[in-house]
């Protein structure tokens, strides 16, 4: 001990010397085993809500699909719109007065 501030003792080769690796901190088992209890509880939810969007989505195409099915089925064109064509205006005409 050269220097009297200094209060470790003095070694020649600091680089040799070498300390037991320390394990990561781990926490009680007790509290590893809720923590992994309440994860699957968590995963398990969310799967379920997962597949239920997934049915909900399927429906939803599924009446996407029928809709544009019976649309495509529609005629392009109403054939007897030249004969009531001059009607409307009277039934519009009327619809007014009544309100």
């Amino acid at each position: 001990m050269d220097d009297p501030m200094n209060l470790q003792p003095s070694t020649s080769d600091d680089s040799n010397t070498s300390f037991p690796e320390q394990e990561p901190y781990a926490p009680p088992l007790k509290k590893k085993t809720s923590e992994m209890g309440h994860m699957e509880a968590e995963l398990r939810l969310t799967l379920e809500e997962i597949a239920r969007l997934q049915n909900a989505l399927a429906e939803s195409n599924m009446k996407n699909n029928a809709l544009q099915t019976f649309l495509e089925s529609l005629p392009t064109r109403i054939e007897g719109a030249p004969i009531f064509t001059p009607v409307f205006p009277k039934f519009k005409q009327s619809l007014l007065t009544i309100k």
